[in-house]
């Protein structure tokens, strides 16, 4: 649930742009989404001005949901805290603006006059997600690594210096998604999704293979043994 719950919130929070820029038009929708976002911060530091200190009650719950982005902005003073966290929901909002506007990210449309019209269009819009599904996680986890890395980390630049080998986790995930992007958006989507998707298989491969053999001695019936 750690990870879960600010990515439902982040979601809300793009799908109000989204809704609200394709109603009222870029400006008024950044406009009406910068105050709805900024009402959301205060309401979530007057529940915490409220909030027991020790306790999780709904105050708690519903102030986290206003100010999702305190994990990767830091604490600090209440002020501080509000302030950080209204700037951090302006540039997610104008990033997913950025992705719904532009033009790399959207499905073509299949003329569905032929017979295969259907099928074709099945088969765009799977692999439209699927290659979102990759760069939603390469993102997350690259984020979620990222955030252990500064906060465990007294020294960065020292520790960065010293063990080069951290070196490569922390570009790969940007560089693999930047390349797959590109492929994209030069019309080479096929190539763009296995980009993304072979570090996620190399990762998830051992957990794959085990699932397999279970699934495989649950359908012939044979025991299993664990050494």
């Amino acid at each position: 649930m750690g990870i879960i719950l600010p990515l439902l919130y982040a979601a809300c929070y793009a799908g109000l742009l989204v809704v609200l820029t394709h109603r009222s038009g870029i400006g008024v929708g950044l406009v009406v989404y910068a105050c709805s976002v900024g009402a959301g911060t205060g309401f979530g530091g007057w529940l915490l001005q409220r909030s027991e200190v020790g306790r999780v009650t709904w105050r708690n719950r519903v102030a986290g949901f206003c100010l999702p982005w305190t994990g990767w902005v830091g604490g600090g003073t209440l002020p501080s805290l509000l302030v950080k966290n209204w700037l951090a929901g302006l540039v997610f909002g104008v990033a997913v603006l950025w992705a719904d506007q532009s033009n790399w990210f959207q499905v073509p449309i299949t003329d569905s006059t032929n017979g295969t019209g259907n099928l074709a269009s099945i088969q765009e819009w799977g692999l439209y997600v699927s290659t979102w599904t990759c760069w939603v996680v390469l993102a997350g986890a690259w984020l979620w690594m990222l955030r252990t890395f500064l906060t465990r980390s007294s020294n960065v630049l020292s520790v960065l210096s010293r063990e080069r080998g951290i070196w490569f986790p922390i570009l790969a995930p940007p560089l693999v998604i930047a390349a797959s992007v590109t492929l994209r958006a030069t019309g080479y989507p096929w190539w763009g999704l296995a980009v993304a998707a072979a570090p996620l298989l190399y990762v998830s491969f051992p957990v794959l293979l085990i699932i397999a053999v279970m699934l495989w001695h649950a359908i012939t019936g044979k025991p299993m043994r664990w050494n």
